[in-house]
This record gives C-alpha cells, sequence and structure tokens, in this order.
C-alpha cells in the first residue's frame, strides 16, 4: 500500500513538500512529475519536495514504491490544479434479463457533507432518465451491439455535485469515470459529427486516442464579477423602473412598477437552449483551516440558476454582492477557481468575467497566466465590461452596456455553448496532452 499523505486540493505554484505514507515491505519512493522523476525517498517518512514551477498548469504526480530488491510494489496517483471533489459516487449494473432489457443502475455515494440523500438525475445517451429510487434506476431498454453512455449527478447539501459516467454495450461495459477523460469539442458546422468521424481523430503523443462515447451534458457557466458593477447595474434598473412611461386608458401607468426584467428574447432563449446552469463565484476570498491544519483560501458560490429563473440582467440586477464579503478583491485568482468549478463535473462549460470601471484587484495570479490555465483545462473564458474602456489586463474586453449590448453578447454566449460536445476518450489524460487531426466542422475548444 503507497499513499500520498500530502492532498493538493487547491492550486498549487511554486515547491511543496510531498509526504507518502506506505507499508513496511516498502523501503524507498520516487515521485514522478509529468513523468519526469523529481527524486527518491529511501527511509520514512517519505517526503521529497516538488515544484511545480511558476505557471499554472495541471499535473500528474506518481509515487512508484519498490521493495528491497527494487522491484515496484505499489504505486499511487494524485492529479494537480484540476478538479477535485467533496463527493464521490460510483455504481454497478444489474441485468435481470437479455442483453439491453431491464438493466438496474444502483448508484452508491459518499460525502462530507452528510444528512439529507441527495438529488438525483441520470442520462442514457443524453435523454433524462425517470428517478423513483437513486439506488435502483431503471434504465430504458437500448441496443446491447452499440456502445451508450451513462451519467448519474448528484447534488448533496451545501450545493455540492459530484457526477459518475459509465460506457454500456457493445464491448465496453461498465467502464467508470476514472477510465475515462473528458475532451471539449466545438462544432463549427449544424451536422452532428458521429462516432466514427473521431475514431483516429483525437491523439496524445502522436498515439491515437479510443473515443467511446460522443455526448451533449449540461452546460455549467461560473460568473466572477467585480463588485464595483453593482451600483452601475443598481442606477440602471432604478432608471428603468422609474422612467416616464404610456397612460392607458384607464389613467394607469401601463409600465410602473414593473419588477422582472424578463424580455422576449429571454424566452426565447431559455425553449431554444434550455440545459444550462449558472452560478456566481464572489472574488472575495475567506480563509479557513482544513481537517489536516493546512489553510486555504476559499471563494464561496452563489446558489445554481437556470433559464426558468430568468437572463443575465436579471441575475446582475436583483443578485447582491454578498455584504460580509468586504476584504480585497482578487478576481484572477477566482477566474482561476472559476475554471476548476466550471470543468468539475466534465461537462460543457463557460466562465465569465465582468469588469466594472474600478475594478480592484489583489490577486497572486497574473491575468495572462489565468488564460492560459483555462486553455489548458479547456474552459473559455468571455471577458465583458461596464467601462467604455474595453482595454484590460486581459486583453480586449465585449462592452455589455448599455442592455442591448449584454442581450447580445448573452445570446452569443449561449449559442456558443450550445455547439459544445464532450467526446469521451479511453484512459485517464492530462487535457493540454491531448491533440485533434484536423477534421471538417469540429475543433477542440479553449
Amino acid at each position: 500500500m503507497l499513499t500520498f499523505a500530502s492532498l493538493l486540493l487547491g492550486l498549487s505554484l511554486g515547491v511543496h513538500e510531498i509526504e507518502l505514507l506506505a507499508k513496511d515491505e516498502i523501503v524507498s519512493v520516487e515521485l514522478f512529475l509529468d513523468g519526469a522523476s523529481v527524486g527518491r525517498a529511501t527511509e520514512p517518512p517519505f517526503r521529497l519536495g516538488c515544484d511545480f514551477g511558476d505557471e499554472l498548469s495541471p499535473h500528474e504526480l506518481i509515487a512508484v514504491g519498490y521493495d528491497d530488491d527494487g522491484r515496484e510494489r505499489a504505486r499511487a496517483v494524485q492529479w494537480v490544479n484540476l478538479p477535485r471533489r467533496p463527493a464521490e459516487i460510483t455504481a454497478i449494473f444489474e441485468q435481470r434479463a437479455g442483453p439491453g432489457e431491464d438493466v438496474v443502475a444502483r448508484l452508491r455515494w459518499a460525502a462530507l457533507a452528510g444528512g439529507e440523500e441527495p438529488l438525483a438525475r441520470a442520462w442514457l445517451d443524453g435523454l433524462e432518465i425517470e428517478i423513483a429510487d437513486p439506488t435502483a434506476i431503471q434504465l430504458p431498454r437500448f441496443d446491447a451491439e452499440q456502445v451508450h453512455l451513462f451519467r448519474a449527478e448528484l447534488t448533496f447539501p451545501g450545493n455540492v455535485v459530484s457526477s459518475f459516467e459509465a460506457t454500456l454495450g457493445g464491448a465496453f461495459t461498465d467502464k467508470v469515470k476514472s477510465d475515462l477523460t473528458a475532451v471539449l469539442l466545438r462544432l463549427t458546422r449544424r451536422r452532428e459529427p458521429t462516432l466514427s468521424e473521431l475514431q483516429g481523430g483525437l491523439s496524445k503523443n502522436g498515439i491515437p486516442l479510443e473515443v467511446v462515447a460522443l455526448d451533449k451534458p449540461p452546460g455549467q457557466i461560473v460568473v466572477v464579477r467585480d463588485r464595483s458593477i453593482d451600483r452601475q447595474f443598481a442606477v440602471l434598473e432604478s432608471f428603468r423602473s422609474q422612467r416616464a412611461t404610456p397612460i392607458g386608458r384607464a389613467g394607469i401607468q401601463a409600465g410602473a412598477g414593473i419588477s422582472d426584467p424578463t424580455t422576449r428574447l429571454d424566452r426565447v432563449l431559455a425553449k431554444r437552449m434550455p440545459d444550462w446552469r449558472l452560478e456566481f463565484l464572489w472574488p472575495v476570498a475567506e480563509r479557513r483551516q482544513g481537517s489536516a491544519g493546512q489553510w486555504f483560501d476559499l471563494f464561496s458560490h452563489s446558489p445554481e440558476f437556470g433559464p426558468d429563473d430568468g437572463s443575465l440582467y436579471k441575475f446582475l440586477t436583483r443578485i447582491d454582492f454578498p455584504p460580509h464579503l468586504t476584504g480585497h478583491q482578487r478576481l484572477a485568482d477566482s477566474v482561476a477557481v472559476a475554471g476548476l468549478s466550471a470543468a468539475a463535473l466534465g461537462g460543457r462549460r463557460m466562465t465569465i468575467l465582468i469588469l466594472g470601471t474600478q475594478a480592484e484587484d489583489t490577486s497572486g495570479l497574473r491575468a495572462e497566466l489565468v488564460r492560459r490555465y483555462l486553455e489548458q483545462i479547456q474552459v473559455p473564458l468571455k471577458v465583458w465590461t461596464t467601462s467604455r474602456r474595453r482595454s484590460t489586463a486581459w486583453g480586449k474586453a465585449d462592452r455589455i452596456l448599455p442592455r442591448a449590448r449584454l442581450d447580445s453578447e448573452w445570446r452569443r454566449l449561449l449559442e456558443s455553448l450550445d455547439r459544445q460536445r464532450i467526446a469521451w476518450v479511453r484512459g485517464s489524460h492530462l487535457p493540454q496532452s491531448i491533440e485533434l487531426a484536423p477534421i471538417e466542422g469540429i475543433e477542440l475548444a479553449r
């Protein structure tokens, strides 16, 4: 047995001391970072310094334990600067009749947040399944000769969400997510790609990767908003609700007192592109101590919202920046965390940064470094501003005032999200190591 005592749950840069726990038969441990040896510890406690550099990137950290004869006896893997979840799900599949008939998925889960039973959702080939009991989900009948993608998602108390994926049928049965990597693709044509088109198109170090499923899961949008925009939107909404309106036949101002800013465009977009969820990540960190005594700077989230809750304009004018978060803003740091959050479920995703006219940023990370990191983990970033000056540390931003501009950018963002697809490839891979050969109408999303 070999396991990491040092768990790197946050974003990691620079040198970290890595400690490993091992059984007595292991007399030395070698540490590898992205395939290159970091060094070897020859006596317990097995500790090694590991330098993750000054460029924020995903990493694979592997520890190998050896016995007296130099033989490998155990190994452990830890992914660094990639999503880590406070809840995990697994499942087994029971077949009660012939192939593809009466298949039941039995979910099992563990979470740090205890208490009430989680809210469960599940899909087979992108079609949602009705769930009566998450420990015994009856699957629709399917062709056992073809590969099908099963996906389950549980929402725990505190808005903690975790997911599970498995392929069923064909040559692949009950392959869990630990054996699959999600690759974010963008369609540049109207026609849907087929699985056969992608075979041989995705590769790692020149070696083709096996694509086992193509999926369009729900989209996740994480918004980081500079708190200086709140005053601008408050003024805008006040002007909107108090402006002069026509007098109706009964002598009543027809538009007075309207509090719901949802427009016809919002309702059309909700029907055309209904499968997305949005949350705000507040850019002021709260310092908390972890269970092992280490300290973390945590950025809190708002509850999740969906198309039925309204448009982004409504969220910006109805959801206030939490008053208890009074510390300095760390926009770049929070955008990096937002990217991790958006990618955590392995689905379609987008991150938005909204800057005001007086954006304060005391981050330790630089904007250009965070941009490159989000490209590596495949989280597209949109930078918007309420200022007339569109040049920012993040590059050129898109202006979103007056409201017509915001509506236009919001529509373009949802259309871009709607063109995303997830290709599931066999094996666990760092996202930046995967390449796509030229395929008409398809590109890697960054």
